[in-house]
């Protein structure tokens, strides 16, 4: 589809206890056709007009028109972390258990009051959520805690190192539910500094392995992205979106 994306708007949002930007490709016209949504956890709206000026190049641009939010955390290490575990580093503050919380609040409140407000398509199979970090782990929980709520999802260097995530995601992933899934990670990431930190490669390793036999074949996508864990964010889940959108 030939979407003119100069017609795009950027506006902030506040709904609840949820404070973000909107990114509508088509304008708010009314009579404009709806579009897929495109749940972004963590982001800012500086990263997505990043995302958006990326679409310029034909390997970064969705082959639909899609909205982007990004949803700012009020507890970046409770909301994204679905276990609780002991700080990264000292003096930094442990993390909590609240992604399902945080997922289905997403659910009962964001989701209803923005498909009621914009041009959004109103049905799981046109909503994604992705993130970035912590927050792409958290998306990766979307398909165990929110299944009715999203099919796609898209952890981009998520923080895989979280102790006993991979033993909690093995064995909570439902059966189906899943019709896309992309998962990537910084070819540096896994010579981090901080030993738990480095863990992230096997468990990027173990866990690809794991979702290639449960998703359905070309349905999901695991991929290294040159850098480290800080490197091109935006570029990367740009690339997460394309696969997703398709």
């Amino acid at each position: 589809m030939n979407v003119k994306y100069s017609r795009g708007v950027f506006l902030p949002f506040e709904i609840g206890s949820f404070t973000g930007s909107l990114y509508m490709p088509l304008g708010l016209d009314p009579s404009a056709p709806r579009v897929t949504a495109v749940y972004c956890l963590g982001s800012e709206e500086r990263e997505l007009r990043e995302i958006v000026s990326l679409w310029k190049k034909p390997e970064f641009k969705p082959e639909r028109p899609v909205a982007l939010l990004a949803i700012h955390p009020l507890k970046w290490e409770d909301d994204y972390s679905p276990l609780k575990a002991p700080a990264l580093r000292q003096g930094e503050p442990p993390f909590g258990d609240g992604a399902e919380k945080h997922l289905k609040a997403i659910r009962d409140q964001l989701i209803p009051a923005m498909e009621k407000t914009y041009n959004l398509i109103p049905d799981r199979s046109e909503r994604i959520l992705v993130g970035y970090s912590l927050a792409g782990l958290c998306a990766l929980c979307g398909p165990i805690f929110v299944p009715d709520a999203f099919s796609r999802f898209g952890g981009v260097s998520p923080s895989l190192w979280l102790d006993g995530f991979r033993a909690f995601f093995e064995g909570s992933l439902p059966p189906d539910g899943v019709d896309r899934l992309y998962l990537s990670l910084g070819k540096k990431e896994p010579a981090a500094k901080n030993e738990r930190m480095a863990r992230v490669g096997v468990e990027f390793t173990e866990i690809s392995g794991f979702l290639s036999s449960r998703v359905a074949e070309g349905r999901f996508l695991s991929e290294w992205n040159d850098g480290n864990h800080f490197f091109e964010p935006a570029r990367r889940i740009a690339k997460a979106i394309a696969f997703l959108s398709a």
